[in-house]
């Protein structure tokens, strides 16, 4: 079983059959700062682009959007119309949001100059089920979906459904993280403890990484940077990282000192590799280029709580703490305390 029982846990989700997708068009009831603080219930995922910072309460089922200049709130998107219920993943593309939802099987896309809805997909062919990651890769979205054994693809632009890549050729079996870097996707299998690779184009298989050498235990969570692949191995606490145009191992980082503990999430950024340790209330710094240790990050005043998802934009650094209902920001450079937004 894979090791994310805060979200993971609930009642069967049954699918809802509909005739046809579902396109709700228009504007989302939202609060604004001048009327209401933030509401941070749950935080599972966070995304940051240009100046705003983008979270997905799973406890209170919407949306927020923060100012990351300051941390200020800007919004709450938590209309009926958005049908956000149980957010779990999060990705930004250009100027809209897609946020996966667990609970109720679909995908809501937001528009992010204003938070108005833009559709929420949800068509018995997309087969969402228990979609628990999303990206953007070029001119199409993926979920991967957890009960489905699937990862399904849909249009960018529009919300239909190009493929659903479900094959037992393809060796998907609760796919539970995603990363891609154009031309290739990678998709862990939580319980399989193996990482499938995809071609972008067309969803066909490139190869399946499963042999004892690269630790694959848990993989939860995976980052890609040029030609590095870094899997997060939850149950093992260590990383894998391997070559992206080849699959080649690299390395199996597992030092003690990197206080590895439950890694949950991680990031890519510069010269830097970001994991999260939801069972060790911590954030490791590593160099990305010889995964050495630059710092284990856990001052009692970050209030790291149950830490699920990173995001590094500019000098800052995001974390989303589930069950402290917090966002954590740090200092890039040296990983001090910036704010704590709750």
């Amino acid at each position: 079983m894979r090791d994310r029982p805060r979200s993971r846990s609930v009642l069967a989700i049954a699918f809802i059959a509909l005739c046809a997708p579902a396109l709700a068009i228009g504007a989302s009831s939202t609060l604004d700062a001048a009327t209401s603080p933030a509401h941070i219930g749950g935080p599972i995922a966070i995304a940051v682009g240009g100046s705003h910072v983008w979270i997905a309460n799973t406890h209170g089922n919407s949306v927020v959007e923060l100012d990351a200049s300051n941390g200020a709130f800007v919004r709450e998107i938590d209309s009926q119309t958005d049908e956000l219920y149980r957010p779990d993943a999060m990705t930004l593309s250009g100027d809209h949001v897609w946020v996966a939802d667990l609970g109720d099987n679909e995908v809501t896309e937001l528009n992010t100059s204003n938070g108005s809805l833009v559709r929420v997909i949800r068509s018995e062919t997309d087969q969402f089920f228990r979609p628990v990651a999303i990206t953007v890769a070029g001119s199409v979205v993926l979920s991967a979906n957890y009960d489905g054994d699937s990862v399904t693809e849909f249009n960018v632009s529009n919300g239909a459904l190009v493929r659903i890549v479900a094959d037992t050729n393809d060796e998907l079996f609760s796919p539970d993280a995603m990363a891609h870097n154009g031309a290739h996707v990678w998709v862990a299998n939580a319980d399989h403890d193996e990482v499938v690779e995809l071609n972008a184009s067309n969803g066909t298989l490139e190869r399946v990484l499963q042999d004892v050498r690269y630790g694959f235990r848990s993989p939860d969570a995976i980052a890609v940077d040029g030609n590095h692949v870094w899997v997060a191995n939850s149950r093992a606490n260590s990383l894998t990282e391997f070559t992206a145009t080849s699959g080649v191992l690299n390395r199996v980082i597992h030092s003690f000192k990197d206080d590895f503990d439950g890694p949950r999430a991680l990031t890519a950024s510069g010269d830097d590799l970001w994991v999260v340790n939801s069972r060790g209330d911590s954030v490791t710094e590593l160099d990305a280029a010889t995964g050495s240790l630059i710092r284990v990050i856990r001052a009692q005043s970050d209030q790291f709580n149950d830490p699920t998802s990173i995001a590094v934009h500019g000098a800052h650094v995001w974390v989303a703490n589930l069950d402290g209902n917090t966002i954590t920001e740090l200092n890039r450079v040296d990983g001090s305390l910036v704010r704590l937004i709750a």
